[in-house]
């Protein structure tokens, strides 16, 4: 189970589902608004809100009788809106992001493709809408 922390905490939480105990910890640098497992890989796709306002692809390593290690092999930055939520197309190609454009609304989505992630291997790229509302 993977979980993620508020704008205080900062982190992605690995926990052992059968004993409640935590099993890894690692730090984001911002604060996780959503974590999606990839349908097609070993990767976890989390959207970020303060201070970053990113989308991050996580490589996750779960080796037997370890905790699950994290490492970040793609970042999409470029935007000032901070991100609410994320949701996953079923086919698992797609994210639909949900942006704060001012505090009191919850102003616009956008859909971003997973090969558009996967591009930015290790590197930041701006966020390239496929279709906004």
């Amino acid at each position: 189970l993977a979980t993620g922390g508020g704008a205080s905490d900062k982190t992605m939480k690995f926990w052992n589902t059968e004993t409640g105990d935590l099993l890894n910890s690692v730090n984001t640098e911002s604060q996780v608004s959503s974590l999606v497992w990839n349908r097609n890989d070993k990767e976890i796709v989390s959207s970020h809100g303060y201070t970053d306002n990113q989308l991050c692809v996580w490589k996750i390593l779960n080796q037997p009788n370890q905790s699950p290690q994290a490492t970040k092999i793609a970042e999409l930055r470029g935007h000032t809106q901070r991100i609410l939520s994320m949701s996953a197309s079923p086919d698992g190609t797609r994210y639909v992001v949900l942006l704060q454009i001012k505090p009191s609304d919850f102003g616009r989505s956008l859909v971003v493709d997973l090969p558009a992630i996967q591009l930015a291997t290790k590197k930041e790229i701006s966020f390239m809408p496929i279709t906004a509302f």
